[in-house]
């Protein structure tokens, strides 16, 4: 009787890892598109997605890397042909469809392939292109993505 405890113990034990194992993995193979169509109900627009999760303590993903990182435009405004204003969200997945949300205010420069973060409460009236601090885009960059998105759609090519 003490011999079949035991054994049923074990039986429990390794039932209970298997099923928060297969959670876990259903979690980290459906967050990506659970979230993806959140956002775009809120009217976001996909941009990139990046799979570059993997871990040891989460074995599968060393075959299959998972989505982990989700990034949306939101409103676009033209200011002329060259400039252009954007929402970004960039949306990290965590573990067991725990979601870390980021938000920037970026503007576009699709001349001259640079980018600036800026306040959303800006006075548009107000301010010089002068005002802010511009960055080289990277080219394998998720701000990459968002200027050949952003850039192609308003001007009708890639730049």
């Amino acid at each position: 009787m003490k011999k079949t405890k035991q054994v049923l113990g074990w039986i429990a034990a390794t039932a209970i890892l298997v099923m928060i194992s297969v959670l876990q993995i259903s979690s980290d193979y459906t967050w990506a598109k659970t979230i993806i169509n959140e956002k775009e109900k809120e009217g976001w627009t996909i941009v990139a997605q990046d799979n570059n999760y993997s871990s040891l303590g989460s074995p599968w993903t060393l075959f299959k890397t998972p989505v982990s990182t989700v990034s949306f435009a939101g409103e676009i405004l033209k200011f002329n042909e060259q400039f252009f204003y954007s929402k970004k969200l960039v949306t990290f997945y965590q573990s067991f469809d725990h979601t870390v949300e980021d938000y920037f205010h970026n503007i576009y420069d699709c001349y001259n392939q640079k980018i600036t973060t800026v306040d959303p409460d800006i006075d548009s009236n107000n301010f010089t292109w002068d005002d802010w601090e511009w960055r080289e885009i990277k080219s394998n960059s998720i701000d990459n993505d968002f200027y050949q998105y952003i850039c192609a759609k308003n001007n009708g090519e890639k730049n």
